[in-house]
């Protein structure tokens, strides 16, 4: 009998692939002996890992790069099968690794936060708690994902004398409108405080125990004037405002060294003073006065008068008063938007040291042959500077649209300047003329073009309470105006119906107060 005897050496794959270094594979070590009995020990032929199965196979089989060694001898065979494992890691690696809604260094300009692993804006962060801690000057979280000073839905970072929000630059700036303020504007750029608000209305039922609150507010301005006048009081800035309505009085005149902003609250306003030669309005002594939405109209004397003080006013009208529509002493004063017009003894009268600023207005239809002068008198080294502006049909007995007695510098630039008879439209040796339409005088500057009282019936529509609209076509073409103006940086953005300029430097525009619709 013979037997035979199976050597089997099991390992670990690694040990097969060693023979892939140049290490021999292991071999199966066998002897024979004269006994002719053979073990029958077998397996029912399933491999799994880690096992030794014989079979009855001749066969000699060795694998080295993969995951089965085999080796047979004298018809035996042992199989031994090795098990292997993949790993495999999907995604991409992480960005960032700082906590959620923090910087991380890794990260760029334009996504510097981290948020899962991933660089972000802010609008993929937490939004303005991002930027706040990213940078205290840049608090809020734009639309576009960018940490800014403010936008107009977030405006709360804007105060002081930069209280309102440029949208375009999210930049704090300050106010120019007294609409941009829920109080008013004042010249600094500052909104008024709205601790300092006193409330008028003529026709709330309760008005005549009124307190001047919001609740119960006063009957008339003299009211107003009086508390603000307290001692307490006076050195406040002091919005005034007034609901619609005609206010009639014998005389208005605001307490000396007062800041008072006088702003029609959903409707025009109109004021009127009864005294004899009295004002609708007059400023009291080293005052300070805001107006806006305000109709000064039908006084025995001027529609505004201001003596040692200062007046800013806004979308107001002086309009046929028995004097002048605007009369001024030692004051400093500015009209933007504003129309003065129909006023029996012309328009502006600037008399001492100051300067009358005009812009974006009307100043039209004033004075007479009786008159003196008709649109604006400049005197007694007042300064004068008049930009987009419309003096038209103005006529006086010495010079029709702006005389200058004593004065200082003039300045009139992107204006219209015609006058309705054949005076002397500009008597006004100081003045310098440019990019405006005028009816002739030597003071011509650069940029200006000629016309006539015809012109003006051609050019632009009848007029409408001294509103002159300028036509955009004249017999179907460009109007002859269109180009003669030239807009500067600090110049209006808006004409003074709101409709939009070329705004841009050294872009051609209408001249006047008026721009036709786009």
């Amino acid at each position: 009998m013979t037997r035979s005897t199976l050597i089997s050496i099991t390992a670990p794959l690694c040990l097969f692939l060693a023979s892939c270094n140049g290490t021999p594979p292991i071999e199966t070590a066998s002897d024979t002996s004269n006994e002719s009995e053979t073990d029958d020990s077998t397996t029912d032929g399933t491999t799994s890992p880690g096992t030794t199965t014989l079979t009855t196979t001749a066969t000699t089989t060795t694998t080295t790069m993969g995951t089965t060694a085999t080796t047979t001898t004298m018809g035996t065979t042992a199989s031994t099968t090795q098990s292997s494992t993949t790993v495999e890691t999907t995604g991409p690696m992480p960005d960032c690794d700082a906590a959620n809604g923090t910087p991380d260094d890794k990260c760029d300009a334009s996504t510097p936060f981290c948020y899962e692993g991933e660089c972000v804006d802010c609008q993929g962060a937490m939004n303005d708690a991002a930027c706040e801690g990213l940078d205290p000057n840049n608090p809020v979280c734009s639309n576009e994902g960018a940490c800014v000073e403010c936008t107009t839905d977030s405006a709360a970072a804007c105060s002081g004398s930069t209280p309102v929000c440029d949208d375009a630059a999210h930049e704090c700036v300050g106010c120019t409108e007294h609409s941009q303020c829920s109080t008013a504007c004042a010249a600094d750029g500052s909104c008024f405080s709205e601790d300092y608000v006193i409330y008028v209305d003529k026709g709330a039922a309760d008005c005549m125990v009124g307190d001047g609150s919001e609740a119960a507010p006063y009957c008339t301005l003299a009211e107003a004037f009086n508390k603000i006048a307290e001692p307490d009081n006076l050195a406040a800035m002091w919005t005034v405002k007034i609901k619609i309505g005609t206010y009639t009085a014998t005389e208005n005149i605001t307490p000396a060294g007062s800041m008072i902003a006088l702003i029609a609250d959903g409707g025009p306003v109109i004021i009127r003073s009864t005294g004899d030669g009295a004002a609708g309005i007059t400023t009291g002594d080293a005052s300070t006065l805001y107006t806006s939405g305000l109709v000064l109209s039908l006084n025995d004397g001027s529609g505004l008068k201001c003596a040692g003080s200062t007046v800013y006013a806004a979308d107001t009208q002086m309009k046929s008063n028995q004097m002048h529509g605007v009369e001024t002493i030692d004051c400093t004063s500015s009209y933007k938007r504003s129309l003065i017009t129909a006023n029996k003894q012309g328009g502006v009268a600037s008399y001492g040291p100051g300067k009358t600023t005009i812009r974006n207005s009307y100043v039209t239809v004033n004075g007479n042959a009786a008159s003196e002068f008709g649109g604006i008198r400049s005197a007694q080294m007042n300064d004068l500077e008049v930009v987009f502006s419309s003096l038209i049909a103005n006529d006086g007995g010495m010079v029709a649209s702006l005389q200058c007695i004593d004065g200082g510098a003039a300045e009139i630039r992107n204006s219209v300047v015609i006058g309705r008879t054949n005076n002397p439209s500009v008597d006004c040796a100081s003045a310098v003329v440019s990019y405006s339409v005028v009816d002739g005088g030597d003071q011509q500057g650069d940029g200006n073009m000629l016309a006539s009282d015809m012109e003006v019936k051609l050019w632009w529509d009848n007029p409408v309470g001294g509103v002159y609209h300028v036509k955009g076509l004249v017999d179907d073409l460009p109007s002859p105006i269109a180009s003669v103006a030239m807009w500067m940086m600090g110049d209006p953005a808006w004409d003074y119906d709101g409709d939009p300029r070329m705004a841009s430097e050294g872009a051609a525009d209408f001249p006047g107060a008026d721009v036709p619709p786009q």
